[in-house]
């Protein structure tokens, strides 16, 4: 099997004319996603390998998902585990980011892109208290964000920030 094509050409980036994504060496990139929201937190080692060579099979370069618990669509991982700890001065349950970060190595060993969605901000319906990216303050959020960047810094991600929302004038200038 050829090497995954991060192997053969790079990380990606930007391109020059800031109108694409490319490889380090200037490959063109091409983002075709599925989105399994609950698919890094929810699933079995198993399942998720089953999961990706479909999707890696089928064509696909990036698998979309949440990197936390609770959300709307999951109170806790498989293992019933949050990604948030008790403790107020170390807020960040770095157990519960290991799963994630497994799940990151095998959708990049499979050869696609990981693209996680590090706050999920949905503000609608009863379940926006529990979507960290509306619920939280910024002083809240800066610690799992900067958390999972630092942690998450050997793969290959595209980040998304927040997720669903309704951006408007004084939403948009938390993010």
């Amino acid at each position: 099997m050829p090497p995954h094509p991060f192997a053969r050409h790079g990380p990606l980036r930007v391109s020059d004319d800031r109108a694409h994504l490319v490889h380090a060496d200037g490959t063109p990139f091409f983002y075709l996603a599925d989105t399994a929201w609950n698919g890094a937190l929810l699933s079995t080692d198993a399942d998720w390998a089953t999961y990706l060579a479909d999707r890696a099979g089928k064509g696909f370069t990036a698998i979309q998902f949440i990197t936390h618990a609770p959300w709307s669509g999951a109170m806790t991982d498989l293992e019933a585990q949050s990604a948030f700890s008790n403790d107020p001065t170390n807020p960040v349950n770095k157990p519960f980011f290991d799963r994630i970060a497994r799940r990151l190595a095998a959708v990049n060993a499979a050869g696609l892109l990981a693209v996680p969605v590090l706050a999920w901000a949905a503000n609608f319906g009863a379940s926006r208290r529990l979507n960290i990216g509306h619920a939280a303050s910024v002083d809240q959020l800066i610690p799992l964000l900067a958390y999972q960047l630092d942690r998450f810094a050997e793969y290959h991600c595209l980040y998304l920030l927040a997720g669903d929302a309704v951006y408007n004038f004084w939403r948009a200038r938390k993010w």
